[in-house]
């Protein structure tokens, strides 16, 4: 691994810190799963390559968390590919917002990257990870999916692990940390996988009130067949004759009535 490590000289340089922060930033802008993934794995490639060439921790503490975080990409890669539209592939808000909030965070980076010090660590080493912990924030504020939620807290876990490399330098430590991001990678990859389960609905209460469900489709209702209709009909007619039938016969004041009896017209009584 030390070998490896020494092709990947160029990440030790300024240009090569500001890649890495780019590729962080990146992560962000575009928010896809895919590219969030690898970027992941080249962040932790470049900050490995900075903790051995820079501040010269072991090789072999370099390649242990390179291999976690491979392990840690795989996981969430084969999760998001087991289900055929994750949840997880939308994004959040717009790409100009995104880019107004890296902007905003950006500059209150460059007003407080020279006031924050880190003991044995050199000071561009410093402002990247300060960087990479002011993305995670964005990350975290931002996401509404796990896959993003293990992507931002694996990015945070990336520079602990070479703080604590540089300054405490005990390698189980380096190994808990490790054993905590594979926890986070299963614990986030069950969680796509349940994004997709089907949710059973509950039988409705039946009540006074019952609010009809707006997402179901409204059923058709087929029309009456001709011997319904023939049916009402007679029926209708039938109330409408027995109506009249039992209606009293009622009078204006001052009208006459025929008397059958004697044939001759009688005044009718006045209505109290």
């Amino acid at each position: 691994m030390s070998g490896l490590v020494g092709i990947l000289t160029f990440f030790s340089t300024g240009f090569g810190l500001m890649v890495v922060g780019a590729i962080a930033a990146a992560i962000i802008l575009f928010w896809e799963w895919r590219l969030a993934l690898a970027g992941l794995f080249v962040v932790q490639v470049g900050v490995a390559t900075v903790a051995v060439q820079v501040e010269q921790i072991p090789g072999e503490w370099a390649g242990v968390m390179t291999a976690v975080t491979a392990l840690t990409c795989l996981i969430l890669a084969l999760s998001a590919q087991q289900v055929p539209r994750p949840v997880s592939l939308r994004q959040s808000g717009t790409f100009l917002l995104r880019a107004m909030v890296l902007v905003v965070v950006f500059l209150g980076w460059q007003a407080l990257r020279d006031s924050i010090r880190i003991p044995e660590l050199v000071p561009q080493v410093t402002a990247l990870f300060v960087w990479l912990g002011l993305c995670v924030l964005v990350m975290l504020a931002l996401s509404d999916n796990p896959l993003f939620y293990a992507v931002a807290l694996l990015l945070w876990c990336v520079p602990v692990q070479a703080v604590v490399g540089v300054l405490l330098g005990i390698p189980a430590l380096i190994a808990l940390i490790g054993m905590l991001e594979l926890a986070i990678a299963l614990a986030c990859s069950y969680l796509v996988l349940a994004e997709q389960l089907p949710v059973a609905e509950a039988p409705p209460i039946l009540t006074d009130i019952v609010f009809p469900d707006p997402t179901a489709r409204d059923t058709p209702v087929s029309a009456p067949s001709a011997p319904e209709l023939e049916w009402l009909g007679g029926l209708a007619r039938g109330w409408w004759r027995g109506l009249h039938r039992h209606a009293p016969a009622f009078r204006r004041p001052g009208s006459v009535r025929t008397d059958p009896a004697q044939g001759r017209a009688m005044p009718a009584r006045k209505q109290p």
